[in-house]
């Protein structure tokens, strides 16, 4: 509504010379006719549960600030978005969208994270967990493919550090035998 104006909700109280609370609850107002539940919903307008739900955290700035986001598997639509990461965003997920629904959840899709697995196990007994392939990959990389970069990594500059003594050394052998040339010219002479 105001940012169509360009204007944020401070300056539009400062306009109306009223309290920012009182344009923050019209503003609340105004984005909940406008955009409803983000929960999926039927034709008919009924919700429509999902069976399984990705999980997911990203960084907001470039600080240790996170916020977790919760998708619907099947038609990968937002259903809840609040910034932090943790047991309490998914107790608030469960909060915002209800029990009845949360009950008929079959799957979660997470990251490797201790944090999410454990915090739907508590709430969903018998709910499966699945790591989706990204992730796995990711901690594949981390543990098994690091190492191994680093053990080649340190092969090759033993091997250089073996190439560098060697050129020395024939530097010296090469610098000693013109010098050993020269001295044997110089005693025959």
């Amino acid at each position: 509504m105001l940012s169509g104006y360009g204007m944020t909700l401070k300056k539009a109280s400062q306009l109306l010379h009223t309290e920012q609370s009182i344009i923050t609850a019209i503003h609340k107002a105004y984005l909940k006719r406008r955009g409803g539940t983000l929960l999926p919903q039927n034709p008919d307008g009924s919700i429509k549960y999902s069976k399984g739900i990705l999980v997911d955290e990203f960084k907001l700035h470039s600080g240790r600030v996170f916020c977790t986001m919760v998708l619907d598997y099947d038609t990968l639509e937002l259903l809840y978005l609040q910034k932090g990461r943790g047991k309490q965003q998914i107790r608030n997920f469960q909060k915002y969208v209800g029990s009845d629904f949360f009950s008929k959840i079959c799957f979660v899709s997470c990251d490797m994270s201790a944090v999410y697995p454990y915090a739907f196990k508590e709430l969903i007994p018998g709910v499966k967990i699945v790591y989706d392939l990204f992730h796995i990959r990711q901690k594949y990389n981390d543990l098994i493919m690091n190492g191994v970069r680093k053990e080649q990594r340190n092969r090759v500059i033993k091997e250089i550090n073996a190439l560098n003594t060697t050129k020395i050394e024939m530097k010296l052998k090469l610098r000693n035998k013109d010098f050993e040339e020269d001295w044997q010219k110089s005693r025959i002479l």
